[in-house]
C-alpha cells in the first residue's frame, strides 16, 4: 500500500487552534525540543521525515544553538534533494522509522553509522496501544497505523541493537520519544 501523507491533518494538527490531534504531536515536538536543548555541543540535526518542518518552527521559536535540516521523501516538502551527502551529528525521526521495513531500518541505521560512528537519534515511537486504538477511534482515524511495517516495540528493539537508549519519556501513553548516543 502506498503511503498518502496526510497534509490536511497535519496543518489542523500545527495550527495556532485547538486541536485534540494537536496537543497530542505538540507535546511530541517539545520533547524533541527538550532534548535539544539539553545537547550542551551545537549540533547540526537532520530532521528526517520533516513534513511540513514543524519542529524546526517550533524550535527555532526560542533561542536556538542547533542547526536544523529538513529532508523528507516528498521533495516539495524537503530543504534537500539528498541527505545522504550532508554532514549531521543526530537524526531526529517522528513516527518514520515504522514505515522501513526491519532490513530497510537495519540498512539505514548501518549506512549512518558507518558514515558518523557517533551519530545520535530522537526518534518518536508509536507504541500503538490500547490508548492509541481507543483515541483512533474517538478522532476516526482508525487507519493512523495501516502504513506501518513495524511494530513500536520492533523498531525500538532494532534501533536499540545499532545504538545505546539513554532516555524515553512517554507521551500520553502512545509515543515514546526516545534518545540514542
Amino acid at each position: 500500500m502506498k503511503y498518502i501523507y496526510p497534509e490536511k491533518l497535519y496543518k489542523k494538527i500545527y495550527s495556532e487552534n485547538f486541536s485534540i490531534y494537536g496537543i497530542y504531536f505538540k507535546k511530541i515536538m517539545e520533547t524533541i525540543c527538550e532534548i535539544l536543548e539539553n545537547i550542551n555541543d551545537k549540533s547540526s540535526i537532520l530532521d528526517f521525515g520533516c513534513g511540513e518542518g514543524y519542529l524546526k518552527k517550533i524550535y527555532y521559536k526560542k533561542d536556538h544553538k542547533h542547526n536544523i535540516i529538513n529532508y523528507d521523501i516528498i521533495s516539495e516538502k524537503s530543504e534537500v534533494k539528498d541527505y545522504k551527502n550532508l554532514n549531521y551529528d543526530l537524526i531526529v525521526a517522528s513516527h518514520v522509522f515504522c514505515l522501513f521495513s526491519e532490513k530497510n531500518l537495519c540498512d539505514f541505521l548501518q549506512n549512518e553509522i558507518n558514515k558518523n560512528k557517533d551519530i545520535k537519534f530522537i526518534v518518536a515511537i508509536g507504541k500503538q496501544s490500547l490508548v492509541s486504538k481507543i483515541a483512533q477511534f474517538i478522532t476516526n482515524k482508525r487507519s493512523s497505523n495501516s502504513y506501518n511495517q513495524l511494530s513500536g516495540a520492533e523498531e525500538l528493539e532494532i534501533i536499540s541493537r545499532y545504538k545505546k537508549l539513554v532516555y524515553k519519556k512517554n507521551i500520553l501513553f502512545m509515543t515514546d520519544v526516545c534518545y540514542f548516543i
